[in-house]
């Protein structure tokens, strides 16, 4: 795991208030030889903020490649404030957090016990395994926060179940048109019990939400189809099931931010897979563009690929499926391609913290919570010696005068304060 160094912690706003009232010089009359009942004079507190010096901004990016170090790749990297970009990388199984509603934060640890709140989200791994592991509850607690990210929050979440991504797929179909957006039929079972109704053969029966080839069968029969129904009863899965269709290559379509590319893959095993499977580049098309381009604003996805075939017989393309930020880099082109994402990051990351940033200019949420908390220890001390005051004005005025009444607009001390 690669880490940087421990953020330093904030500078704080310095706020200076002092009060000071010199007793008052009763005369012979009564009175105060400042004449209390026309004003009193005091010292009047004084707040000076100091704006907080640039502090690290923490991105924190989860799973993917333990050979990406990712704080080689943002390296100097610093938003337009001047606040630099400090990278924190973990695992899933790595992370524990705590989210706090009242204080709209979220406090990470990592197996090194070090704790840290994140500025910013990078997810390069799926929530959920092959081998079982589920880490939604982890995803939901950077929603609950509203921590922002890439891919968003929501987007993230839709990736962890097949049949809420097609349904986002399905909206698109439908607005777009078959031939415009061609994605592939699916059958959903939402258990071994539904299976007895069946589409055509043959057909690609998938278990669940399960990612790199895992969890899914080429169905050629009844027969099988029913050997798998009761293989699924023994668990509690959702199955869905597409057409099995013939192709002759693969491909894959790729956007990180305004970056594309198209690559086409050959392979003898039909899942795409093995020994004997070659990938080449190739141009992309202004219509798979468009697909990435309503895909990824149809589901606030930055980063994402399509994948789909190529239909043999009749020359015809399929969607299969949409993969979010968790997507795999060709190896050729990492280099280039983390370049395009820490560009991406920058930028989003720049945006997020300018609309998320308190409305008073210049002082971060912590330096302005400490200005409103001495000020108001202020305000309570102008009026308590205001209260002393009015207690001497009233003990030395003529009894049939009636006591003066404290100022509370204009020039009154406590007007000036009410902030």
């Amino acid at each position: 795991m690669s880490t940087t160094t421990e953020s330093t912690p904030t500078e704080t706003v310095t706020v200076t208030a002092t009060t000071t009232a010199a007793p008052p010089d009763l005369g012979p009359s009564g009175e105060s030889s400042a004449d209390l009942g026309a004003s009193h004079k005091a010292t009047t507190s004084s707040a000076a903020a100091v704006v907080p010096k640039s502090r690290p901004r923490i991105l924190l990016v989860i799973g993917g490649s333990a050979s990406v170090h990712w704080d080689e790749v943002f390296a100097g990297a610093t938003l337009p404030s001047g606040d630099p970009v400090q990278v924190e990388w973990a695992p899933w199984e790595e992370i524990t957090l705590v989210s706090y509603g009242d204080s709209n934060s979220v406090l990470v640890t990592t197996r090194n016990n070090k704790g840290f709140s994140p500025d910013f989200l990078l997810v390069r791994s799926a929530a959920r395994g092959i081998h079982g592991q589920d880490y939604r509850n982890l995803l939901y607690g950077f929603a609950f926060v509203g921590v922002p990210s890439i891919n968003s929050l929501e987007s993230l979440y839709w990736c962890q179940e097949k049949p809420l991504i097609y349904s986002k797929m399905l909206k698109l179909k439908k607005k777009l048109g078959a031939t415009n957006f061609p994605l592939i039929e699916q059958t959903y079972y939402p258990s071994w019990k539904s299976m007895s109704f069946t589409p055509c053969f043959p057909l690609v029966a998938k278990l669940g939400t399960i990612h790199a080839g895992f969890g899914k069968m080429k169905i050629n029969s009844q027969t099988e189809f029913n050997d798998l129904s009761s293989i699924i009863a023994c668990q509690e899965k959702y199955v869905t099931a597409e057409p099995f269709i013939t192709w002759d290559y693969d491909f894959r379509l790729q956007k990180i931010g305004p970056h594309y590319r198209s690559f086409r893959r050959r392979s003898d095993n039909w899942k795409g897979r093995g020994l004997g499977s070659r990938d080449e580049d190739v141009e992309l098309s202004e219509k798979h563009k468009m697909w990435l381009e309503q895909v990824s604003a149809a589901m606030g996805m930055d980063i994402l690929s399509i994948d789909g075939v190529h239909s043999a017989a009749d020359d015809h393309e399929w969607i299969i499926e949409i993969n979010d930020s968790a997507i795999g880099l060709v190896e050729r082109h990492l280099e280039e391609d983390l370049r395009h994402v820490r560009e991406l990051i920058l930028v989003k990351m720049a945006s997020a913290l300018t609309e998320s940033a308190p409305a008073t200019t210049g002082l971060d949420p912590d330096s302005v919570s400490e200005l409103k908390r001495r000020l108001a220890e202020s305000q309570d001390q102008v009026r308590a010696l205001q209260q002393q005051v009015h207690d001497l004005q009233r003990a030395h005025a003529p009894s049939k005068t009636a006591p003066p009444t404290p100022d509370k607009k204009g020039g009154g001390l406590l007007g000036w304060l009410n902030l």
